[in-house]
């Protein structure tokens, strides 16, 4: 099954005093890279080595969904716009795949290659942009167009899906906003939830926060204050 409780494990009183929070193990059949929670907390998702995503109840730890990516899965969290929750994941080859947990399929409804590995993503709590890190130091924030309607058999499978699926219903990717934080390699980040503020920290042990207000309009980017005092 792949879940084990703890009445499943051979403990002592001592250890399993320790692990009084502990309630389910999931498996995920290779080395774990990512793992998200959806915004009620009743799912969980997890992806890594094997290039499989999956998503567990948190209240019963079964398996509700199962993805397959294109190369191994660094990163995933939850997309949930109100037409629709999905599970974006980054993998190592550099796309980013949204996968429908409506969906009658495993394929992803939409992919965007951004050619360099996605290490870290966060997204603003409407589901509708998301970050990921980018070359030298570079972040990228993206609009996340979720599909009109729900997602019938011959419109689920990803770019180029179904004949008979007008591509404006389809789920799409697109970049919106380049930020050049210059941090070295970009280890992690944080959107904040309305999509504006943007923390970015990496290899040279400088915290910046980036507002993102006026950039989607042309107006630029701006860094709040000193991002040496964050450091």
């Amino acid at each position: 099954m792949g879940i084990e409780t703890l009445a499943d494990i051979d403990m002592g009183e001592d250890q399993a005093s320790a692990f009084a929070c502990e309630k389910l193990q999931m498996s995920a059949g290779d080395a774990v890279i990512a793992v998200s929670f959806n915004r009620a907390g009743t799912l969980l998702a997890l992806g890594g080595a094997n290039r499989i995503a999956k998503v567990f109840s948190t209240v019963s730890g079964e398996e509700k969904h199962h993805f397959n990516a294109s190369a191994s899965i660094n990163a995933a969290i939850f997309l949930e716009p109100a037409q629709g929750a999905f599970l974006l994941v980054g993998t190592f080859a550099g796309t980013i795949e949204a996968h429908a947990l409506n969906a009658p399929t495993g394929k992803p409804q939409a992919v965007y290659s951004q050619d360099y590995m996605v290490m870290c993503m966060s997204a603003s709590a409407d589901g509708l942009s998301f970050v990921t890190n980018g070359q030298q130091g570079h972040v990228v924030k993206y609009r996340f167009a979720p599909a009109i309607g729900p997602l019938s058999g011959t419109q689920a499978g990803g770019c180029g899906g179904g004949e008979s699926a007008s591509a404006s219903r389809l789920p799409h990717i697109e970049p919106l906003v380049r930020v050049p934080a210059d941090t070295g390699i970009v280890n992690g980040l944080a959107l904040d939830a309305l999509g504006f503020l943007l923390a970015v920290g990496g290899d040279d042990k400088i915290v910046q926060l980036w507002s993102l207000i006026d950039a989607e309009s042309g107006a630029g980017l701006s860094l709040v204050g000193d991002p040496r005092v964050l450091a």
